[in-house]
């Protein structure tokens, strides 16, 4: 059975808007979906299974809930 996925809306002006293994996108339901797996002030460094990309966390807008 697939899970759900709501998305919540990002706010990046949070410290703690953001952890190690959540899942992330530019819009709400689009692809890529990527991974965070390093974060830094301002930036988030994503993966969508291929190379490393550093993010500004300006740029990702929704965070992945899962059911």
């Amino acid at each position: 059975m697939q899970q759900a996925i709501h998305w919540t809306a990002i706010d990046p002006a949070q410290p703690d808007a953001l952890h190690i293994g959540d899942q992330v996108a530019f819009e709400a339901g689009a692809s890529p979906i990527l991974t965070v797996v390093r974060l830094e002030p301002g930036c988030a460094w994503v993966s969508d299974h291929g190379a490393l990309q550093a993010r500004p966390l300006s740029a990702l807008r929704w965070k992945a809930d899962r059911d």
